[in-house]
């Protein structure tokens, strides 16, 4: 377990798919952030015990400059990305729990593994939306330097 993350999401999944090859595809949604207290013997699958952690709370009104922000740069972002964005920002926009809307885009930005896990690790909105930005913004000047 010594290559675990301690930290996760508590997750509810939504569905599973067989895939013609038998691989399993699964659609979970994250609940809460979770630390892990301890790891639960089991052969068959891992298992632990988890606290939640809650997220350092933000006044919407104190956010909605850095909504406006978040929103720009991953429109920039899927515009460079993606084929069909139109859908999916308009869902984001409408999104009023900073929090949430944080983690939403983040699951729609392709990055690293540990990256991600920095990102889910911040319990702050404001700098985990920050540190969001930053990685969209480093996202499209690879893509622009690539085209």
């Amino acid at each position: 377990m010594s290559d675990m993350y301690t930290l996760g999401t508590l997750g509810h999944v939504l569905q599973v798919l067989t895939l013609p090859s038998g691989t399993l595809k699964a659609l979970v949604e994250g609940k809460q952030r979770i630390k892990v207290v301890r790891y639960i013997d089991n052969e068959e699958y891992c298992q632990a015990v988890g606290s939640v952690l809650e997220d350092k709370t933000v006044e919407s009104e104190d956010f909605e400059a850095l909504k406006r922000t978040l929103l720009k740069k991953f429109e920039q972002y899927i515009k460079i990305n993606w084929k069909n964005s139109s859908e999916i920002l308009s869902v984001l926009s409408q999104i009023p729990n900073p929090s949430q809307l944080a983690d939403a885009v983040a699951t729609h930005v392709h990055l690293k593994v540990d990256l991600k896990q920095s990102i889910l690790e911040e319990l702050s909105a404001v700098q985990r939306t920050e540190l969001i930005i930053n990685c969209i913004t480093r996202e499209i000047e690879v893509s622009q330097t690539e085209k």
